[in-house]
């Protein structure tokens, strides 16, 4: 038989210690997060995507897919608690998951930009390593939606003979 409460207490839980904890075992590789960032694309409606992996960057840009909207990307973890059978915006949880993953690598920057062309439909979001960010309109909106982290610099880099990134790997293999 179940046993009875010997003490009760109140707790709330901390939205900034969940998304932390997310980070952490949301995927079961730290370069996944490229794979989350293609099913984004996909479930947006890309009709094309490119990717670019190198030592600085890791850059992945799609058009034909729905536009990033400036309050998605405002709040863009608390898609991390969605429906992940809600197709309207699963894109958008994808999206979150992919950038969450990214934060673990502690990069320098990530940018994120989608648009249509035009000023009004333009929006870019700016984040920093501990994932906090600014959201504003772009002086140059383009046509499609981008994303683009700037990797953490080491100087052991400069000795690895790396002939494919991991990133790219995961591409190719999976």
């Amino acid at each position: 038989a179940p046993g009875a409460f010997v003490e009760r207490k109140r707790f709330t839980l901390s939205r900034a210690k969940a998304i932390e904890k997310q980070r952490e075992y949301a995927l079961r590789h730290p370069q996944q997060y490229i794979l989350e960032l293609v099913q984004a694309a996909v479930l947006a409606g890309a009709t094309y995507i490119a990717l670019d992996v190198s030592d600085e960057t890791v850059l992945i840009a799609f058009i034909g897919s729905k536009l990033l909207k400036k309050e998605e990307l405002e709040n863009v973890f608390d898609y991390l608690f969605a429906d992940r059978a809600d197709t309207e915006h699963r894109h958008l949880v994808q999206l979150a998951i992919g950038i969450n993953a990214m934060l673990q690598r502690k990069p320098k920057a990530i940018r994120i930009e989608s648009g249509d062309g035009t000023v009004a439909n333009a929006v870019r979001m700016d984040l920093n390593a501990k994932g906090k960010g600014t959201v504003g309109v772009p002086t140059n909106p383009i046509n499609g939606t981008y994303l683009i982290m700037e990797k953490p610099g080491s100087w052991f880099k400069r000795f690895q003979n790396v002939q494919l990134h991991p990133e790219a790997r995961l591409i190719e293999e999976r």
